[in-house]
């Protein structure tokens, strides 16, 4: 195995649980040097218990409902993992569920690719509860615009107009991006919200096609249900048609207007640029 040069891999999981044999156990199957990163489980934790640097108040205010254990849990361990990373390399977070759609060696030349650019500072390689169905429907919904292209490896990196809470399950982390999260005094979101983290300016971006799938024979820490996502649908024909055109209608608009964003981001680039020469000169 060769050692990972330029970037750490860490995979979370929980001390003396079946999982993390098994996932230990998968990583060496396909020649992937990954850090075990022992969470905290706080499922026998009562709703009243307080937990360090978690306000379940600012959370109660962000999605009106109260934070299970598991997502205290969960929200706590990525960002220590991530507080606790020991260099100012970037960092790639698995999930012990996290599966690779691809051989080792092309994740880790996406790996690769990745940290020759600096335009992004978060990218995220999957979906949680997603196979090729969840993720042709969600790029009917919330299509992907590409902005970096890997022609050799037919993957490109772009954006989405909204940022869901689509799974911690597989992620990337420049050095920026990690110094910013170290800095938060306070959690009060779930893992996976990338909407908080976009507004805290940190950068987002998204690998496609994705690269990691979720691993649905695991059990949920979180106690999610095991099944894929699937967009709403109806045995009436007349509803289901409906749905559908609804469906390409919503994803026809937010790709209008991401594009023209990421257009009036790039005009306003160049201008400023040429202004600078300009003032330079």
């Amino acid at each position: 195995m060769k050692i990972n040069k330029g970037y750490e891999i860490i995979y979370i999981t929980l001390k003396d649980n079946e999982r993390s044999l098994i996932y230990s156990k998968y990583l060496k199957s396909i020649n992937l040097i990954a850090k075990p990163f022992y969470g905290f489980d706080f499922r026998k934790f009562s709703e009243f218990h307080e937990f360090k640097n978690f306000s379940k108040k600012k959370f109660f205010d962000r999605y009106g409902r109260n934070p299970s254990s598991s997502e205290i849990g969960c929200s706590l361990s990525h960002f220590e993992a991530i507080k606790l990373s020991e260099n100012e390399d970037p960092l790639i977070i698995l999930e012990d569920d996290a599966l690779l759609k691809v051989n080792s060696k092309v994740f880790l030349k996406l790996i690769e690719l990745i940290n020759n650019n600096t335009k992004y500072e978060i990218i995220i390689f999957g979906f949680s509860k997603s196979d090729e169905i969840s993720d042709y429907q969600l790029n009917i919904i919330n299509p992907f615009v590409p902005t970096i292209k890997f022609e050799n490896l037919k993957y490109s990196i772009g954006e989405r107009l909204v940022h869901t809470t689509s799974g911690a399950l597989a992620y990337y982390l420049s050095p920026s991006a990690k110094k910013k999260i170290s800095l938060l005094k306070e959690i009060y979101h779930v893992a996976d919200d990338w909407r908080f983290y976009s507004n805290y300016g940190i950068k987002i971006g998204y690998i496609y096609p994705t690269v990691i799938l979720e691993d649905l024979s695991q059990k949920s820490t979180l106690d999610h249900n095991e099944k894929y996502f699937r967009a709403r649908s109806s045995n009436n024909l007349f509803i289901k048609k409906f749905l559908k055109i609804k469906s390409y209608l919503i994803g026809l608009f937010r790709k209008i207007i991401l594009t023209l964003k990421l257009f009036f981001k790039l005009f306003f680039w160049i201008v400023v640029s040429f202004l600078g020469v300009e003032c330079f000169c």
